[in-house]
């Protein structure tokens, strides 16, 4: 589904010319303001007895903008959250008996089937809270447009499949090649975070610690803060199923919680001032955001700042070394080929010098995980068995060269940080392999090793004595 996805933004790009980052935060945008747009309507048909439309909208919002200054936006648990929670509320009013358009509802259905299809993880949430739904209200309510639109998105996966079983068996091949080598790649389960326990342990209970407050407080509608809860718990569920301990995991059931928190903040805030008059209480609430976004403005920051220095580094990444070597024998929109086993910093370099990266996969590799656990012999050796996964990836890189020609070759030639210790780095396994003599050597000049890279550059560009 997220490759389904994504090619709105690559068509937008090969349409309009425009770099792939700015067509994919231009559809996130879209996507954001539908979700806001659709949670409205379906905000205006639930009509709780207390009106916290504006503040639910505003939770969603900043949501996403914090996800935006933290790095966050755009992960596939962000998409989740703008496809799915409109289905929440909608729910919660099919169970109340509420009044709902039919086409509100299929819509509302179609973006949760979409949003619930990205990752096996968020359909396992999604049933955590319909079950906790079931058990609370003792209905189902199966039979509705909004569970006919979840069924559609299912069925046009099933369709798509049976059409075309040799995707699904290569597919079924690659996850089954991935999970081995995911469940062990720097796999950091939070409870073995020894000095982050008592954090992560009050960051986990929050969404229920939230829903105690505001069940206790009732200055928000409690069928709403249960709906959230159980949000909270099957996002906490898909969390810790992955054992990673990312902070992106997290997203699910961290926008539970920020909902809840927002909405016990305005409301509770509201519900304190003695003011009688509608438009005063909104002008409150509207005191009460301000503050909420002036806080959390500085929180960002504060988190920008930190997370910017780990990725990029202090200085701008257009103006490295390897950024100039880049400048000298490139233009902008010009072909290269960047092999690494991580993605910084190849990619806001690429993305800031508006360059394209011509390699059928991103810029890490599979290396780290096809060899986490290989037994074999070691990869200098003429008899070393590559894995399929590996070859497959070899075979790639060698097509790409004589088919994109790029100006320039970039590989990281320092040791892989993310593989074992045998593999001491990318560039000395594909000379073992005879990629470089085989794609590089007849066309390429090798003008630099530098910044912990050899720097190829096709024959035609390098200046000749």
């Amino acid at each position: 589904m997220i490759h389904a996805l994504y090619t709105l933004p690559a068509l937008l790009t090969r349409v309009t010319g425009l770099p792939p980052t700015i067509t994919l935060n231009a559809c996130l945008v879209a996507l954001l303001l539908v979700s806001l747009w659709v949670m409205w309507r379906v905000m205006r048909a639930y009509q709780p007895p207390q009106d916290v439309s504006a503040t639910v909208l505003f939770g969603m919002a900043m949501a996403s903008w914090l996800m935006f200054n933290t790095f966050q936006w755009g992960q596939r648990e962000h998409l989740f959250t703008l496809f799915y929670l409109p289905w929440l509320v909608l729910r919660l009013a099919r169970r109340e008996d509420k009044p709902i358009g039919r086409g509100l509802a299929l819509t509302v259905g179609l973006m949760a089937g979409i949003g619930l299809a990205i990752k096996p993880y968020f359909a396992l949430t999604g049933l955590v809270v319909e079950g906790i739904g079931v058990l609370i209200t003792r209905r189902w309510c199966i039979r509705t447009p909004e569970v006919l639109g979840v069924l559609v998105v299912a069925g046009l996966h099933a369709l798509y499949f049976a059409l075309n079983p040799d995707v699904l068996a290569a597919l079924l091949v690659l996850i089954q090649r991935l999970s081995a080598g995911y469940n062990v790649y720097i796999a950091v389960p939070w409870a073995k975070q020894q000095s982050m326990v008592l954090l992560n342990a009050v960051i986990i209970a929050a969404p229920f610690i939230l829903t105690m407050l505001g069940y206790r407080w009732r200055v928000v509608p409690r069928p709403l803060l249960l709906a959230l809860g159980a949000m909270g718990l099957g996002g906490m569920v898909g969390f810790l199923l992955q054992r990673k301990g990312w902070n992106y995991h997290a997203i699910p059931f961290l926008t539970s919680s920020l909902l809840t928190g927002i909405a016990l903040a305005v409301e509770g805030g509201v519900g304190h001032i003695p003011l009688t008059d509608m438009r005063r209480q909104n002008l409150a609430r509207m005191v009460i955001v301000a503050m909420g976004v002036a806080l959390s403005v500085g929180m960002a920051l504060s988190e920008v700042n930190k997370v910017r220095g780990l990725l990029v580094g202090d200085e701008d990444p257009t103006t490295s070394v390897l950024a100039s070597y880049i400048k000298t024998y490139t233009a902008e929109g010009d072909n290269l080929m960047f092999l690494d086993t991580i993605v910084n910093p190849a990619y806001p370099m690429l993305a800031a010098l508006n360059r394209r990266n011509v390699t059928r996969y991103p810029m890490a590799t599979p290396f780290p995980v096809a060899y986490y656990h290989y037994q074999g012999l070691p990869y200098t050796d003429p008899a070393h068995v590559v894995p399929v996964y590996m070859q497959e990836y070899l075979d790639a890189v060698q097509m790409n060269v004589l088919t994109y020609a790029p100006k320039m070759v970039i590989i990281r030639s320092d040791r892989c940080g993310s593989c074992s210790d045998d593999f001491p780095s990318l560039y000395d396994y594909l000379v073992a392999r005879g990629v470089i003599d085989t794609a590089l050597t007849p066309d390429y000049t090798l003008v630099a090793v530098d910044e912990g890279f050899h720097i190829y550059v096709r024959n035609d560009l390098v200046p000749q004595p």
